[in-house]
């Protein structure tokens, strides 16, 4: 028994051990170790803070995922788009071939290559082709005015369409006999049209435009009697009288329909009053037809 009582007392005052080894005071034996600070017990608020953090934790992992699955989604467009353009192979512009004018006549085109059109066809001396040639040949002079200045120049040119025979005779003659017509291009036409024209145009003109009948659309018969009618000098009534009795008997009978006061008195309006009667009745022809079948 210890004669001091201190057998059964524990070493726990922590300011005594802390003085007792500052003093040289024997230690605790390992059986009677300190006791470490306590734990402090968890509230309700830290609870619901370290819920509230795993929340944000998931909330912020579910949107990364999000993120990469739209990331992911918008390669695979890219990828397939790509893919695409690399298949599909640009198809070259098709080269398409110019028309070729119907006439037989042979393009020209000025030096600087802007200016392309078709010369005159070679003139044989048939009186039939005057008006036609002359018509071709004041044209090309119009369109080459600058390369040819001079009326001489035009003369030159529409004589480089004068075949050997009475044509080319005949120019030679002017240049030997007649050199002032080489100083006046419509002077030379109108000789040329005199030597070479029908001599009778106007009654030529006026015997067909007698005997003229209509065969297919108004339109085109409409066309034939005008180019016509340039060669002579009817008046407005005249012109559509004449016309009036070349039409078709269906064309003429729908246009008694009409009254007589009502009908156009100028002749390019009476032939338009005429080609829109004869599709009507062509339509109805067309009606009848299918109603047949």
């Amino acid at each position: 028994m210890d004669p001091h009582g201190f057998e059964d007392q524990q070493w726990t005052d922590p300011q005594w051990q802390a003085e007792g080894q500052t003093q040289g005071n024997p230690t605790p034996q390992p059986d009677q170790q300190p006791q470490g600070p306590t734990m402090a017990q968890p509230t309700w608020a830290d609870f619901a803070q370290l819920v509230q953090g795993f929340t944000s934790m998931g909330q912020a992992l579910w949107q990364s995922q999000e993120l990469n699955a739209q990331t992911t989604h918008a390669m695979h467009v890219i990828t397939d788009r790509l893919a695409q353009l690399g298949t599909t192979a640009v198809q070259p512009t098709p080269f398409i071939t110019p028309t070729q004018p119907v006439a037989p006549s042979v393009p020209i085109t000025d030096p600087r290559g802007a200016l392309c059109f078709c010369k005159p066809r070679p003139f044989k001396g048939k009186a039939a082709n005057v008006p036609k040639f002359l018509q071709d040949v004041c044209d090309a002079v119009q369109l080459l005015c600058t390369q040819l200045p001079l009326e001489e120049d035009c003369c030159i040119y529409m004589a480089s369409f004068l075949e050997d025979g009475s044509p080319k005779q005949w120019y030679t003659y002017v240049k030997k006999s007649k050199t002032h017509l080489l100083q006046d291009f419509n002077a030379f036409c109108k000789a040329f049209e005199a030597h070479f024209g029908n001599p009778n145009i106007t009654g030529d003109a006026n015997d067909k435009l007698l005997t003229l009948v209509q065969t297919g659309s108004a339109a085109t018969h409409a066309s034939q009697y005008t180019e016509l009618l340039i060669h002579v000098n009817w008046s407005e009534q005249t012109k559509i009288d004449n016309f009036y009795c070349s039409l078709k008997t269906s064309v003429k009978d729908t246009i008694m329909l009409t009254h007589l006061q009502d009908c156009p008195k100028v002749f390019k309006k009476y032939v338009d009053f005429v080609i829109e009667i004869d599709n009507c009745v062509h339509c109805r022809k067309q009606e009848h037809k299918l109603k047949a079948k």
